[in-house]
């Protein structure tokens, strides 16, 4: 099935004089229709949606330079659903300025490392049959990937 975009590059939706009459008058309606909903969609997530489809993770659908893209969207989300760190206990002191950004900027980069490593393990995982079911393949893969389980 053509996406959109498809649609767009084949022009099949313009109507062509060995076009019947009633396909004359359908191809502007619905053309009209699909660019209304296409205003509607929220593509981000539905990129993200499909990079965490373990059938659809090569992002073939997409050119090739907005897959690195969308990968950065993962990662971008495997950092918001970070759970909050506990607070430190009351009877600890707290540690100087300095030191608690010296802290703060390791962890951001062993975060960062984590979350590439987290999104390059998936990415590693062979994909599953179109005709899989892929929460299934979520649920049995949880425990292997489960920062990003949360988020698929």
């Amino acid at each position: 099935m053509p996406t959109t975009a498809e649609l767009e590059k084949l022009q099949v939706m313009e109507s062509s004089d060995d076009d019947p009459a009633n396909v004359v008058r359908f191809k502007p309606t619905i053309t009209t229709d699909l660019e209304k909903r296409k205003e509607n969609t929220n593509l981000t997530w539905l990129k993200i949606a499909t990079a965490l489809d373990p059938r659809l993770k090569h992002l073939k659908c997409l050119p090739r330079p907005e897959r690195g893209e969308v990968w950065a969207l993962v990662s971008i989300s495997l950092k918001e659903e970070r759970p909050a760190q506990q607070p430190d206990k009351a009877t600890e002191s707290e540690p100087p300025k300095k030191a608690a950004l010296l802290l703060s900027a390791s962890e951001s980069d062993e975060e960062e490392e984590s979350i590439k490593n987290v999104v390059e393990c998936y990415k590693a995982e062979p994909s599953i049959n179109m005709e899989d079911c892929p929460l299934q393949w979520w649920s049995q893969q949880a425990g292997a990937h489960t920062r990003l389980a949360c988020i698929a």
